[in-house]
């Protein structure tokens, strides 16, 4: 069980960081260095997703990691 809840709990957080944090700076960055408003290219938006599921896997593969080792002190 515990499992689970590390697996969504690295899913969920990596979300959050890809949208939000990653997803939000590229935004601001690609408007303030070539000026293109709400609407980009379509390789920023690429860009965005494509790290947006590095981090996803990243965090989950983190999460996976802390309750393994969780799970070796406890025992």
């Amino acid at each position: 069980m515990l499992k689970i809840y590390a697996t969504a709990l690295g899913i969920i957080a990596g979300l959050l960081i890809g949208f939000l944090f990653v997803g939000t700076a590229l935004r601001i960055f690609f408007d303030l260095l070539f000026s293109y408003g709400d609407s980009g290219p379509v390789w920023v938006n690429w860009l965005i997703i494509a790290l947006t599921i590095c981090i996803t896997f990243f965090t989950t593969r983190k999460s996976l990691y802390w309750m393994d080792s969780y799970i070796k002190r406890r025992t």
